[in-house]
């Protein structure tokens, strides 16, 4: 199995660069994800990947996740603790209105499988 620690970096900087092709090779095809306190969730990887390019390119593109503040690792699961934020270009129910500089602190829980692939991943914050 591969470190999941570096699994979850790697995801991190895929997202940060906007690099969604690298992303999509480090997530199984049917991640289940939630944003458990912001109402949405996703059983594909392609429907999240929509939401995450919108944000991307039109909803707020300055958008990154931080260097995390802790990070947690047992078997195959990461639980890493880092702020995300940008400014909203645009009004974004349960973030923020157009021209908010939004800042949440997140816990994400990543689970991989055994070929080092994102299977669940769990944002609460």
């Amino acid at each position: 199995m591969k470190d999941p620690v570096e699994q979850s970096n790697q995801i991190v900087a895929a997202y940060n660069a906007k690099d969604f092709a690298r992303m999509r090779t480090l997530v199984h095809p049917s991640l289940d994800f939630s944003h458990v306190n912001r109402g949405f969730s996703f059983n594909k990887s392609e429907d999240l990947f929509g939401v995450l390019e919108m944000f991307a390119a039109q909803l707020m593109p300055d958008r990154r996740m931080s260097e995390p503040e802790r990070v947690i690792a047992h078997q195959d699961t990461v639980v890493r603790v880092a702020r995300w934020g940008g400014t909203a270009q645009a009004d974004i129910p349960g973030f923020g209105s157009a021209g908010d500089k939004v800042e949440l602190t997140l816990c994400s829980i990543m689970r991989f499988d055994a070929q080092g692939l994102l299977v669940e991943w769990k944002d609460y914050g």
